[in-house]
């Protein structure tokens, strides 16, 4: 450990000139590559998947009102990433530009969003990147107000018609074993575990850009320097090599 510090420090002092001509070189080529790439920001948005009340039948008898969900979390993922639901929210932000941006990479796009679940949870955490901090808070307040409206077009139907069918098909099961009074109360319990896929909280978009970061391009930077210098230092010692073989073969030819 030692030899090698002491290697180091004299490796150091002996080319400290072009070690610091090539991190400066390389930070500025970095610092260059910041300032000119792109900027992003990102907007997060927390939902809630809805759910409708439902009956079912107990294993010793009888029925109860339960929840179900509007649509199963996997699926919502599929739908919000699907090139119809791009769409659907680039024409209510008003910029079909967008669409290449948020489409996944399976389907040719940027993937710009991202559609996660929290381990074993009804909701969904969505993040959207955009050219700027606007625009990027009207994709994420658009991809909640179009889930949240192709929500209550599936849930309609089933409070709608699916409702009234499993209340009719209860009372035919039951006969004369459930009376009026039981299917109205299913009916009251039913009701009360409805509730619409809702955001929590509301769209944050936050105040600093995502990318590119600073820190990232001082590494890059730190690198690029590293790979000149080490370019630079293998050159120079190859023409040393080379001079000293000239050298040595001159005087062994005059010799």
């Amino acid at each position: 450990m030692g030899d090698r510090s002491i290697s180091v420090l004299r490796l150091f002092q002996l080319h400290w000139k072009q070690i610091l001509v090539s991190l400066f070189v390389g930070t500025s080529l970095a610092g260059a590559l910041f300032v000119v790439v792109p900027q992003e920001w990102e907007a997060v948005a927390e939902i809630q998947v809805g759910q409708v009340g439902h009956i079912g039948q107990l294993s010793q008898g009888g029925f109860t009102a339960h929840a179900m969900p509007i649509e199963a979390v996997p699926v919502t993922f599929e739908r919000m990433t699907s090139p119809s639901f791009v769409q659907a929210v680039s024409r209510r932000v008003g910029r079909q530009s967008v669409v290449q941006q948020l489409l996944p990479k399976r389907f040719g796009g940027k993937g710009k969003l991202d559609v996660r679940q929290p381990m074993n949870s009804d909701l969904i955490i969505v993040r959207v990147r955009a050219e700027s901090a606007e625009l990027a808070q009207q994709l994420g307040e658009g991809i909640v107000a179009e889930i949240t409206e192709e929500h209550a077009r599936i849930a309609g139907p089933i409070k709608n018609v699916l409702h009234p069918m499993l209340l009719k098909i209860v009372s035919e099961i039951a006969k004369g074993d459930i009376s009026g009074e039981r299917v109205q109360l299913l009916i009251s319990q039913m009701e009360p575990l409805s509730r619409p896929t809702r955001e929590i909280g509301r769209v944050v978009t936050l105040a600093e850009p995502v990318f590119p970061r600073p820190m990232y391009f001082a590494a890059l930077g730190v690198l690029i320097g590293i790979a000149i210098m080490a370019a630079t230092l293998g050159v120079g010692r190859l023409r040393k090599s080379g001079t000293s073989e000239s050298v040595t073969s001159v005087t062994g030819s005059g010799s």
